[in-house]
């Protein structure tokens, strides 16, 4: 790809321009359950830059005519932080992670009285909208690979259901994982919302954008037909999110993507006549 940027003048000309964008001229919130409200994440989008291009000369000495040699600089720097979309799921309460699940919205209801509900425990004048628990084979094919049995894991509520799961029957694994000191799995903190379908949890951190580019150029002209033209421009693009991905919004420990590009150009054109011109360069671009 081909990029071709300004060449400086015999004459100084330069510019700059600032947009903004924030909290004090307007509200950013982050995706959420409707009609429940949450916390104002942050808005700051800031786009600035500059450009200066004009001669090169030392007054007396060099370039008088200012005719020869000029230089291009400018550079461009945006800052946006706003809400992230990856920012809210349904996180186990803290009764799941004790082992009670009699409201887990997984788990089965006793208001249809089945074979499974009746065998639970329910009953008719069981609560609607308690839940039981069942150990199919591959739970059981899990529990006996550790030595263990839904009869001593699995134990009844007050109700008389079957819901309880005992926290020593817990894999360390999981037990490490649902643990919120280890910064995994954080706990709700929309607590309308605990132990039913929809997200109880969001992250209302903002995402952390930034990218600057900058570029450089000299031009000199060695007498009417050759023109020398060197060429420098960078790019740096870090992305610093709340969360590590869609299904892990927990804030810590975020991510970060940081991308550096440069791109190097020399450059000698020879102007054979009026209409033909021969060119040859050599570039290089680096991106990581």
């Amino acid at each position: 790809m081909l990029i071709e940027t300004k060449q400086g003048s015999s004459a100084f000309h330069g510019s700059g321009y600032e947009y903004i964008r924030n909290n004090g001229f307007a509200v950013a919130r982050p995706y959420s359950i409707s009609g429940i409200s949450a916390t104002n994440s942050s808005l700051h989008l800031n786009i600035f830059g500059f450009y200066l291009g004009g001669p090169i000369f030392i007054p007396n000495v060099y370039n008088t005519g200012r005719n020869k040699t000029f230089f291009s600089v400018g550079a461009e720097f945006k800052t946006n932080h706003y809400a992230s979309l990856l920012n809210s799921r349904s996180e186990f309460t803290p009764a799941i992670r004790a082992g009670d699940l009699s409201l887990s919205h997984d788990a089965p209801v006793c208001s249809s009285l089945t074979a499974a509900a009746i065998a639970a425990g329910c009953t008719s004048s069981t609560p609607a909208t308690i839940h039981y628990l069942t150990c199919d084979s591959f739970c059981q094919g899990l529990l006996t690979a550790r030595s263990l049995s839904a009869a001593t894991c699995l134990t009844k509520d007050s109700n008389g259901v079957v819901n309880q799961l005992k926290p020593n029957c817990f894999d360390s694994a999981s037990k490490y994982f649902i643990d919120p000191t280890n910064l995994y799995m954080p706990l709700p903190n929309l607590p309308q919302n605990n132990n039913t379908s929809f997200a109880n949890y969001i992250n209302t951190n903002p995402e952390l954008d930034s990218q600057n580019d900058t570029f450089y150029r000299i031009d000199h002209h060695i007498g009417d037909r050759h023109l020398i033209t060197l060429r420098y421009m960078h790019e740096e693009v870090n992305d610093i999110r709340p969360a590590r991905n869609y299904n892990d919004p927990s804030p810590t420990p975020g991510a970060s993507v940081y991308t550096p590009a440069i791109n190097m150009l020399a450059r000698w054109n020879y102007t054979v006549t009026p209409s033909i011109i021969n060119t040859a360069g050599l570039a290089y671009t680096y991106q990581r």
